[in-house]
């Protein structure tokens, strides 16, 4: 009889090890870099889902007939199915254990089977999913370099989603705003641009409102809920009417080819500084391109007509995205502006090339 009752509290399944190790790669954004709260580190399999949760993003990704039910470290358990050769993988769970097998290898995880993540009180949508307006996430996109990286304040550290139907950000010299064509289904929220980066990444089309957090979800089913801030935006208006006539800059249709070559040292200075950025200068001949990581540098020169010198500092994607609407800008006194059907980028500039 003992026998029988230990083998009916045992499970094994085969799965798909590719299937798995997607479905965690999907959600590991979502996971603490350290223990802020207990299971914050860990993966969450719940009801044909895995859930991470680390207080600021929540991600869920189905993983049905995966046979696995409960709370298990991360780190462990994702580097392992990096490393299995094999198409399929044998679960076999316990109470307190879950072993997999690839081949002849074999590796056991502790698991609880206790969810102590705030799922319930904190992920809990309150509205119906609504589609999400097009361009949103184009308008995000464009956002999202904007803003600074100091976290303590949320005002320029966040990306404004208004209501009304704009999107905007701002770090004090530059700012975006992006007026979308319909109003957006939810109230006006502030998000950290750091969140925001991870729901472009899932490409949601779907959004629903929750009570301090708002949610996504894609075609797929992954579902991320990032929370929310209720503090007033920066009032921007002020720089955005000023009206007075600049000086017309075009820049050259081999601009791009120059940005791919700058960002391969911009991507390396991120890696070491958490920033990037190139400058992008002109001396009434020369158009020049410069980035620099921390062990090597690029410079670039074109050739360009113009009236008027300038520099200024921007992220080279966010310049490349710019450049595929529109390839002119405006030159005031002191600052740069590039427009759109839809939306405006004013970046601060520093007057003379260097």
């Amino acid at each position: 009889m003992l026998k029988s009752i230990l083998m009916k509290s045992i499970k094994k399944m085969k799965i798909n090890k590719e299937t798995l190790k997607q479905a965690l790669e999907i959600v590991k954004p979502g996971l603490a870099n350290k223990e802020i709260m207990e299971q914050s580190t860990s993966f969450a399999f719940i009801d044909d889902k895995v859930v991470t949760y680390n207080d600021e993003i929540c991600i869920s990704h189905p993983v049905p007939d995966i046979g696995i039910k409960g709370v298990i470290k991360a780190e462990e358990m994702y580097n392992f199915l990096g490393k299995v050769k094999t198409e399929e993988i044998t679960v076999t769970q316990e109470e307190n254990e879950i072993v997999l097998k690839s081949g002849r290898a074999q590796v056991g995880f502790s698991i609880s089977t206790t969810v102590k993540l705030p799922l319930e009180e904190e992920i809990k949508e309150t509205s119906e999913w609504s589609k999400i307006p097009t361009n949103l996430l184009t308008a995000i996109s464009f956002a999202i370099p904007c803003v600074s990286k100091d976290m303590t304040n949320p005002k320029i550290s966040c990306i404004h989603l208004n209501k009304k139907g704009i999107v905007e950000a701002t770090d004090s010299y530059r700012i975006i705003h992006w007026k979308l064509k319909k109003k957006l289904p939810f109230n006006s929220v502030l998000i950290p641009a750091v969140s925001l980066k991870e729901v472009v990444k899932l490409a949601p089309n779907m959004v629903a409102k929750g009570n301090g957090w708002l949610h996504f979800k894609n075609e797929a089913g992954t579902q991320i809920s990032c929370r929310t801030f209720d503090e007033t935006f920066v009032d921007t208006s002020p720089i955005l009417k000023i009206i007075e006539k600049g000086i017309v800059f075009v820049f050259p249709d081999k601009m791009t080819e120059v940005l791919d070559r700058a960002v391969i040292f911009s991507k390396a200075q991120l890696k070491t500084s958490g920033e990037e950025s190139i400058s992008v200068s002109f001396d009434k001949k020369f158009l020049k391109v410069e980035a620099q990581s921390e062990t090597a540098w690029f410079k670039e020169r074109v050739a360009v007509k113009g009236k008027k010198e300038f520099s200024f500092s921007i992220t080279p994607y966010l310049l490349k995205d710019i450049l595929k609407q529109t390839q002119e800008c405006t030159i005031l006194d002191n600052l740069l502006k590039f427009e759109g059907e839809d939306w405006i980028y004013i970046s601060s500039l520093r007057l003379k090339a260097e």
